[in-house]
């Protein structure tokens, strides 16, 4: 997700008041909870009804917006290039397309 620029300023804030090394700690907890969600998803859709289903996925959305907000905070505090970020995205997705070509 591409934060919105009245979020990023907000972001800076954030990563400003606890720095770079609290927010990569707290990076890795959110992935942590990420797996989780996608766990609880993936057997709710082998054997729950659609209420399960639905409660899941929201679950699994919520901790990939929370490695969205701090995945901004610590490129603006590394100094990602946006423009070498795009391009980084559009190679690995091109040669994904490709290995799936040669399958």
């Amino acid at each position: 997700m591409i934060i919105p620029e009245n979020l990023h300023k907000k972001n800076v804030r954030i990563i400003d008041r606890y720095g770079l090394d609290h927010q990569l700690r707290q990076l890795m907890e959110e992935y942590a909870e990420a797996i989780q969600a996608i766990s609880k998803y993936l057997r709710a859709k082998e054997g729950s009804g659609q209420a399960e289903v639905f409660l899941a996925e929201k679950e699994f959305i919520k901790e990939t917006v929370d490695i969205d907000i701090l995945i901004d905070q610590i490129r603006t505090r590394m100094n990602f290039d946006s423009e070498e970020t795009y391009h980084m995205a559009a190679y690995k997705i091109d040669r994904q397309l490709g290995r799936m070509k040669k399958d």
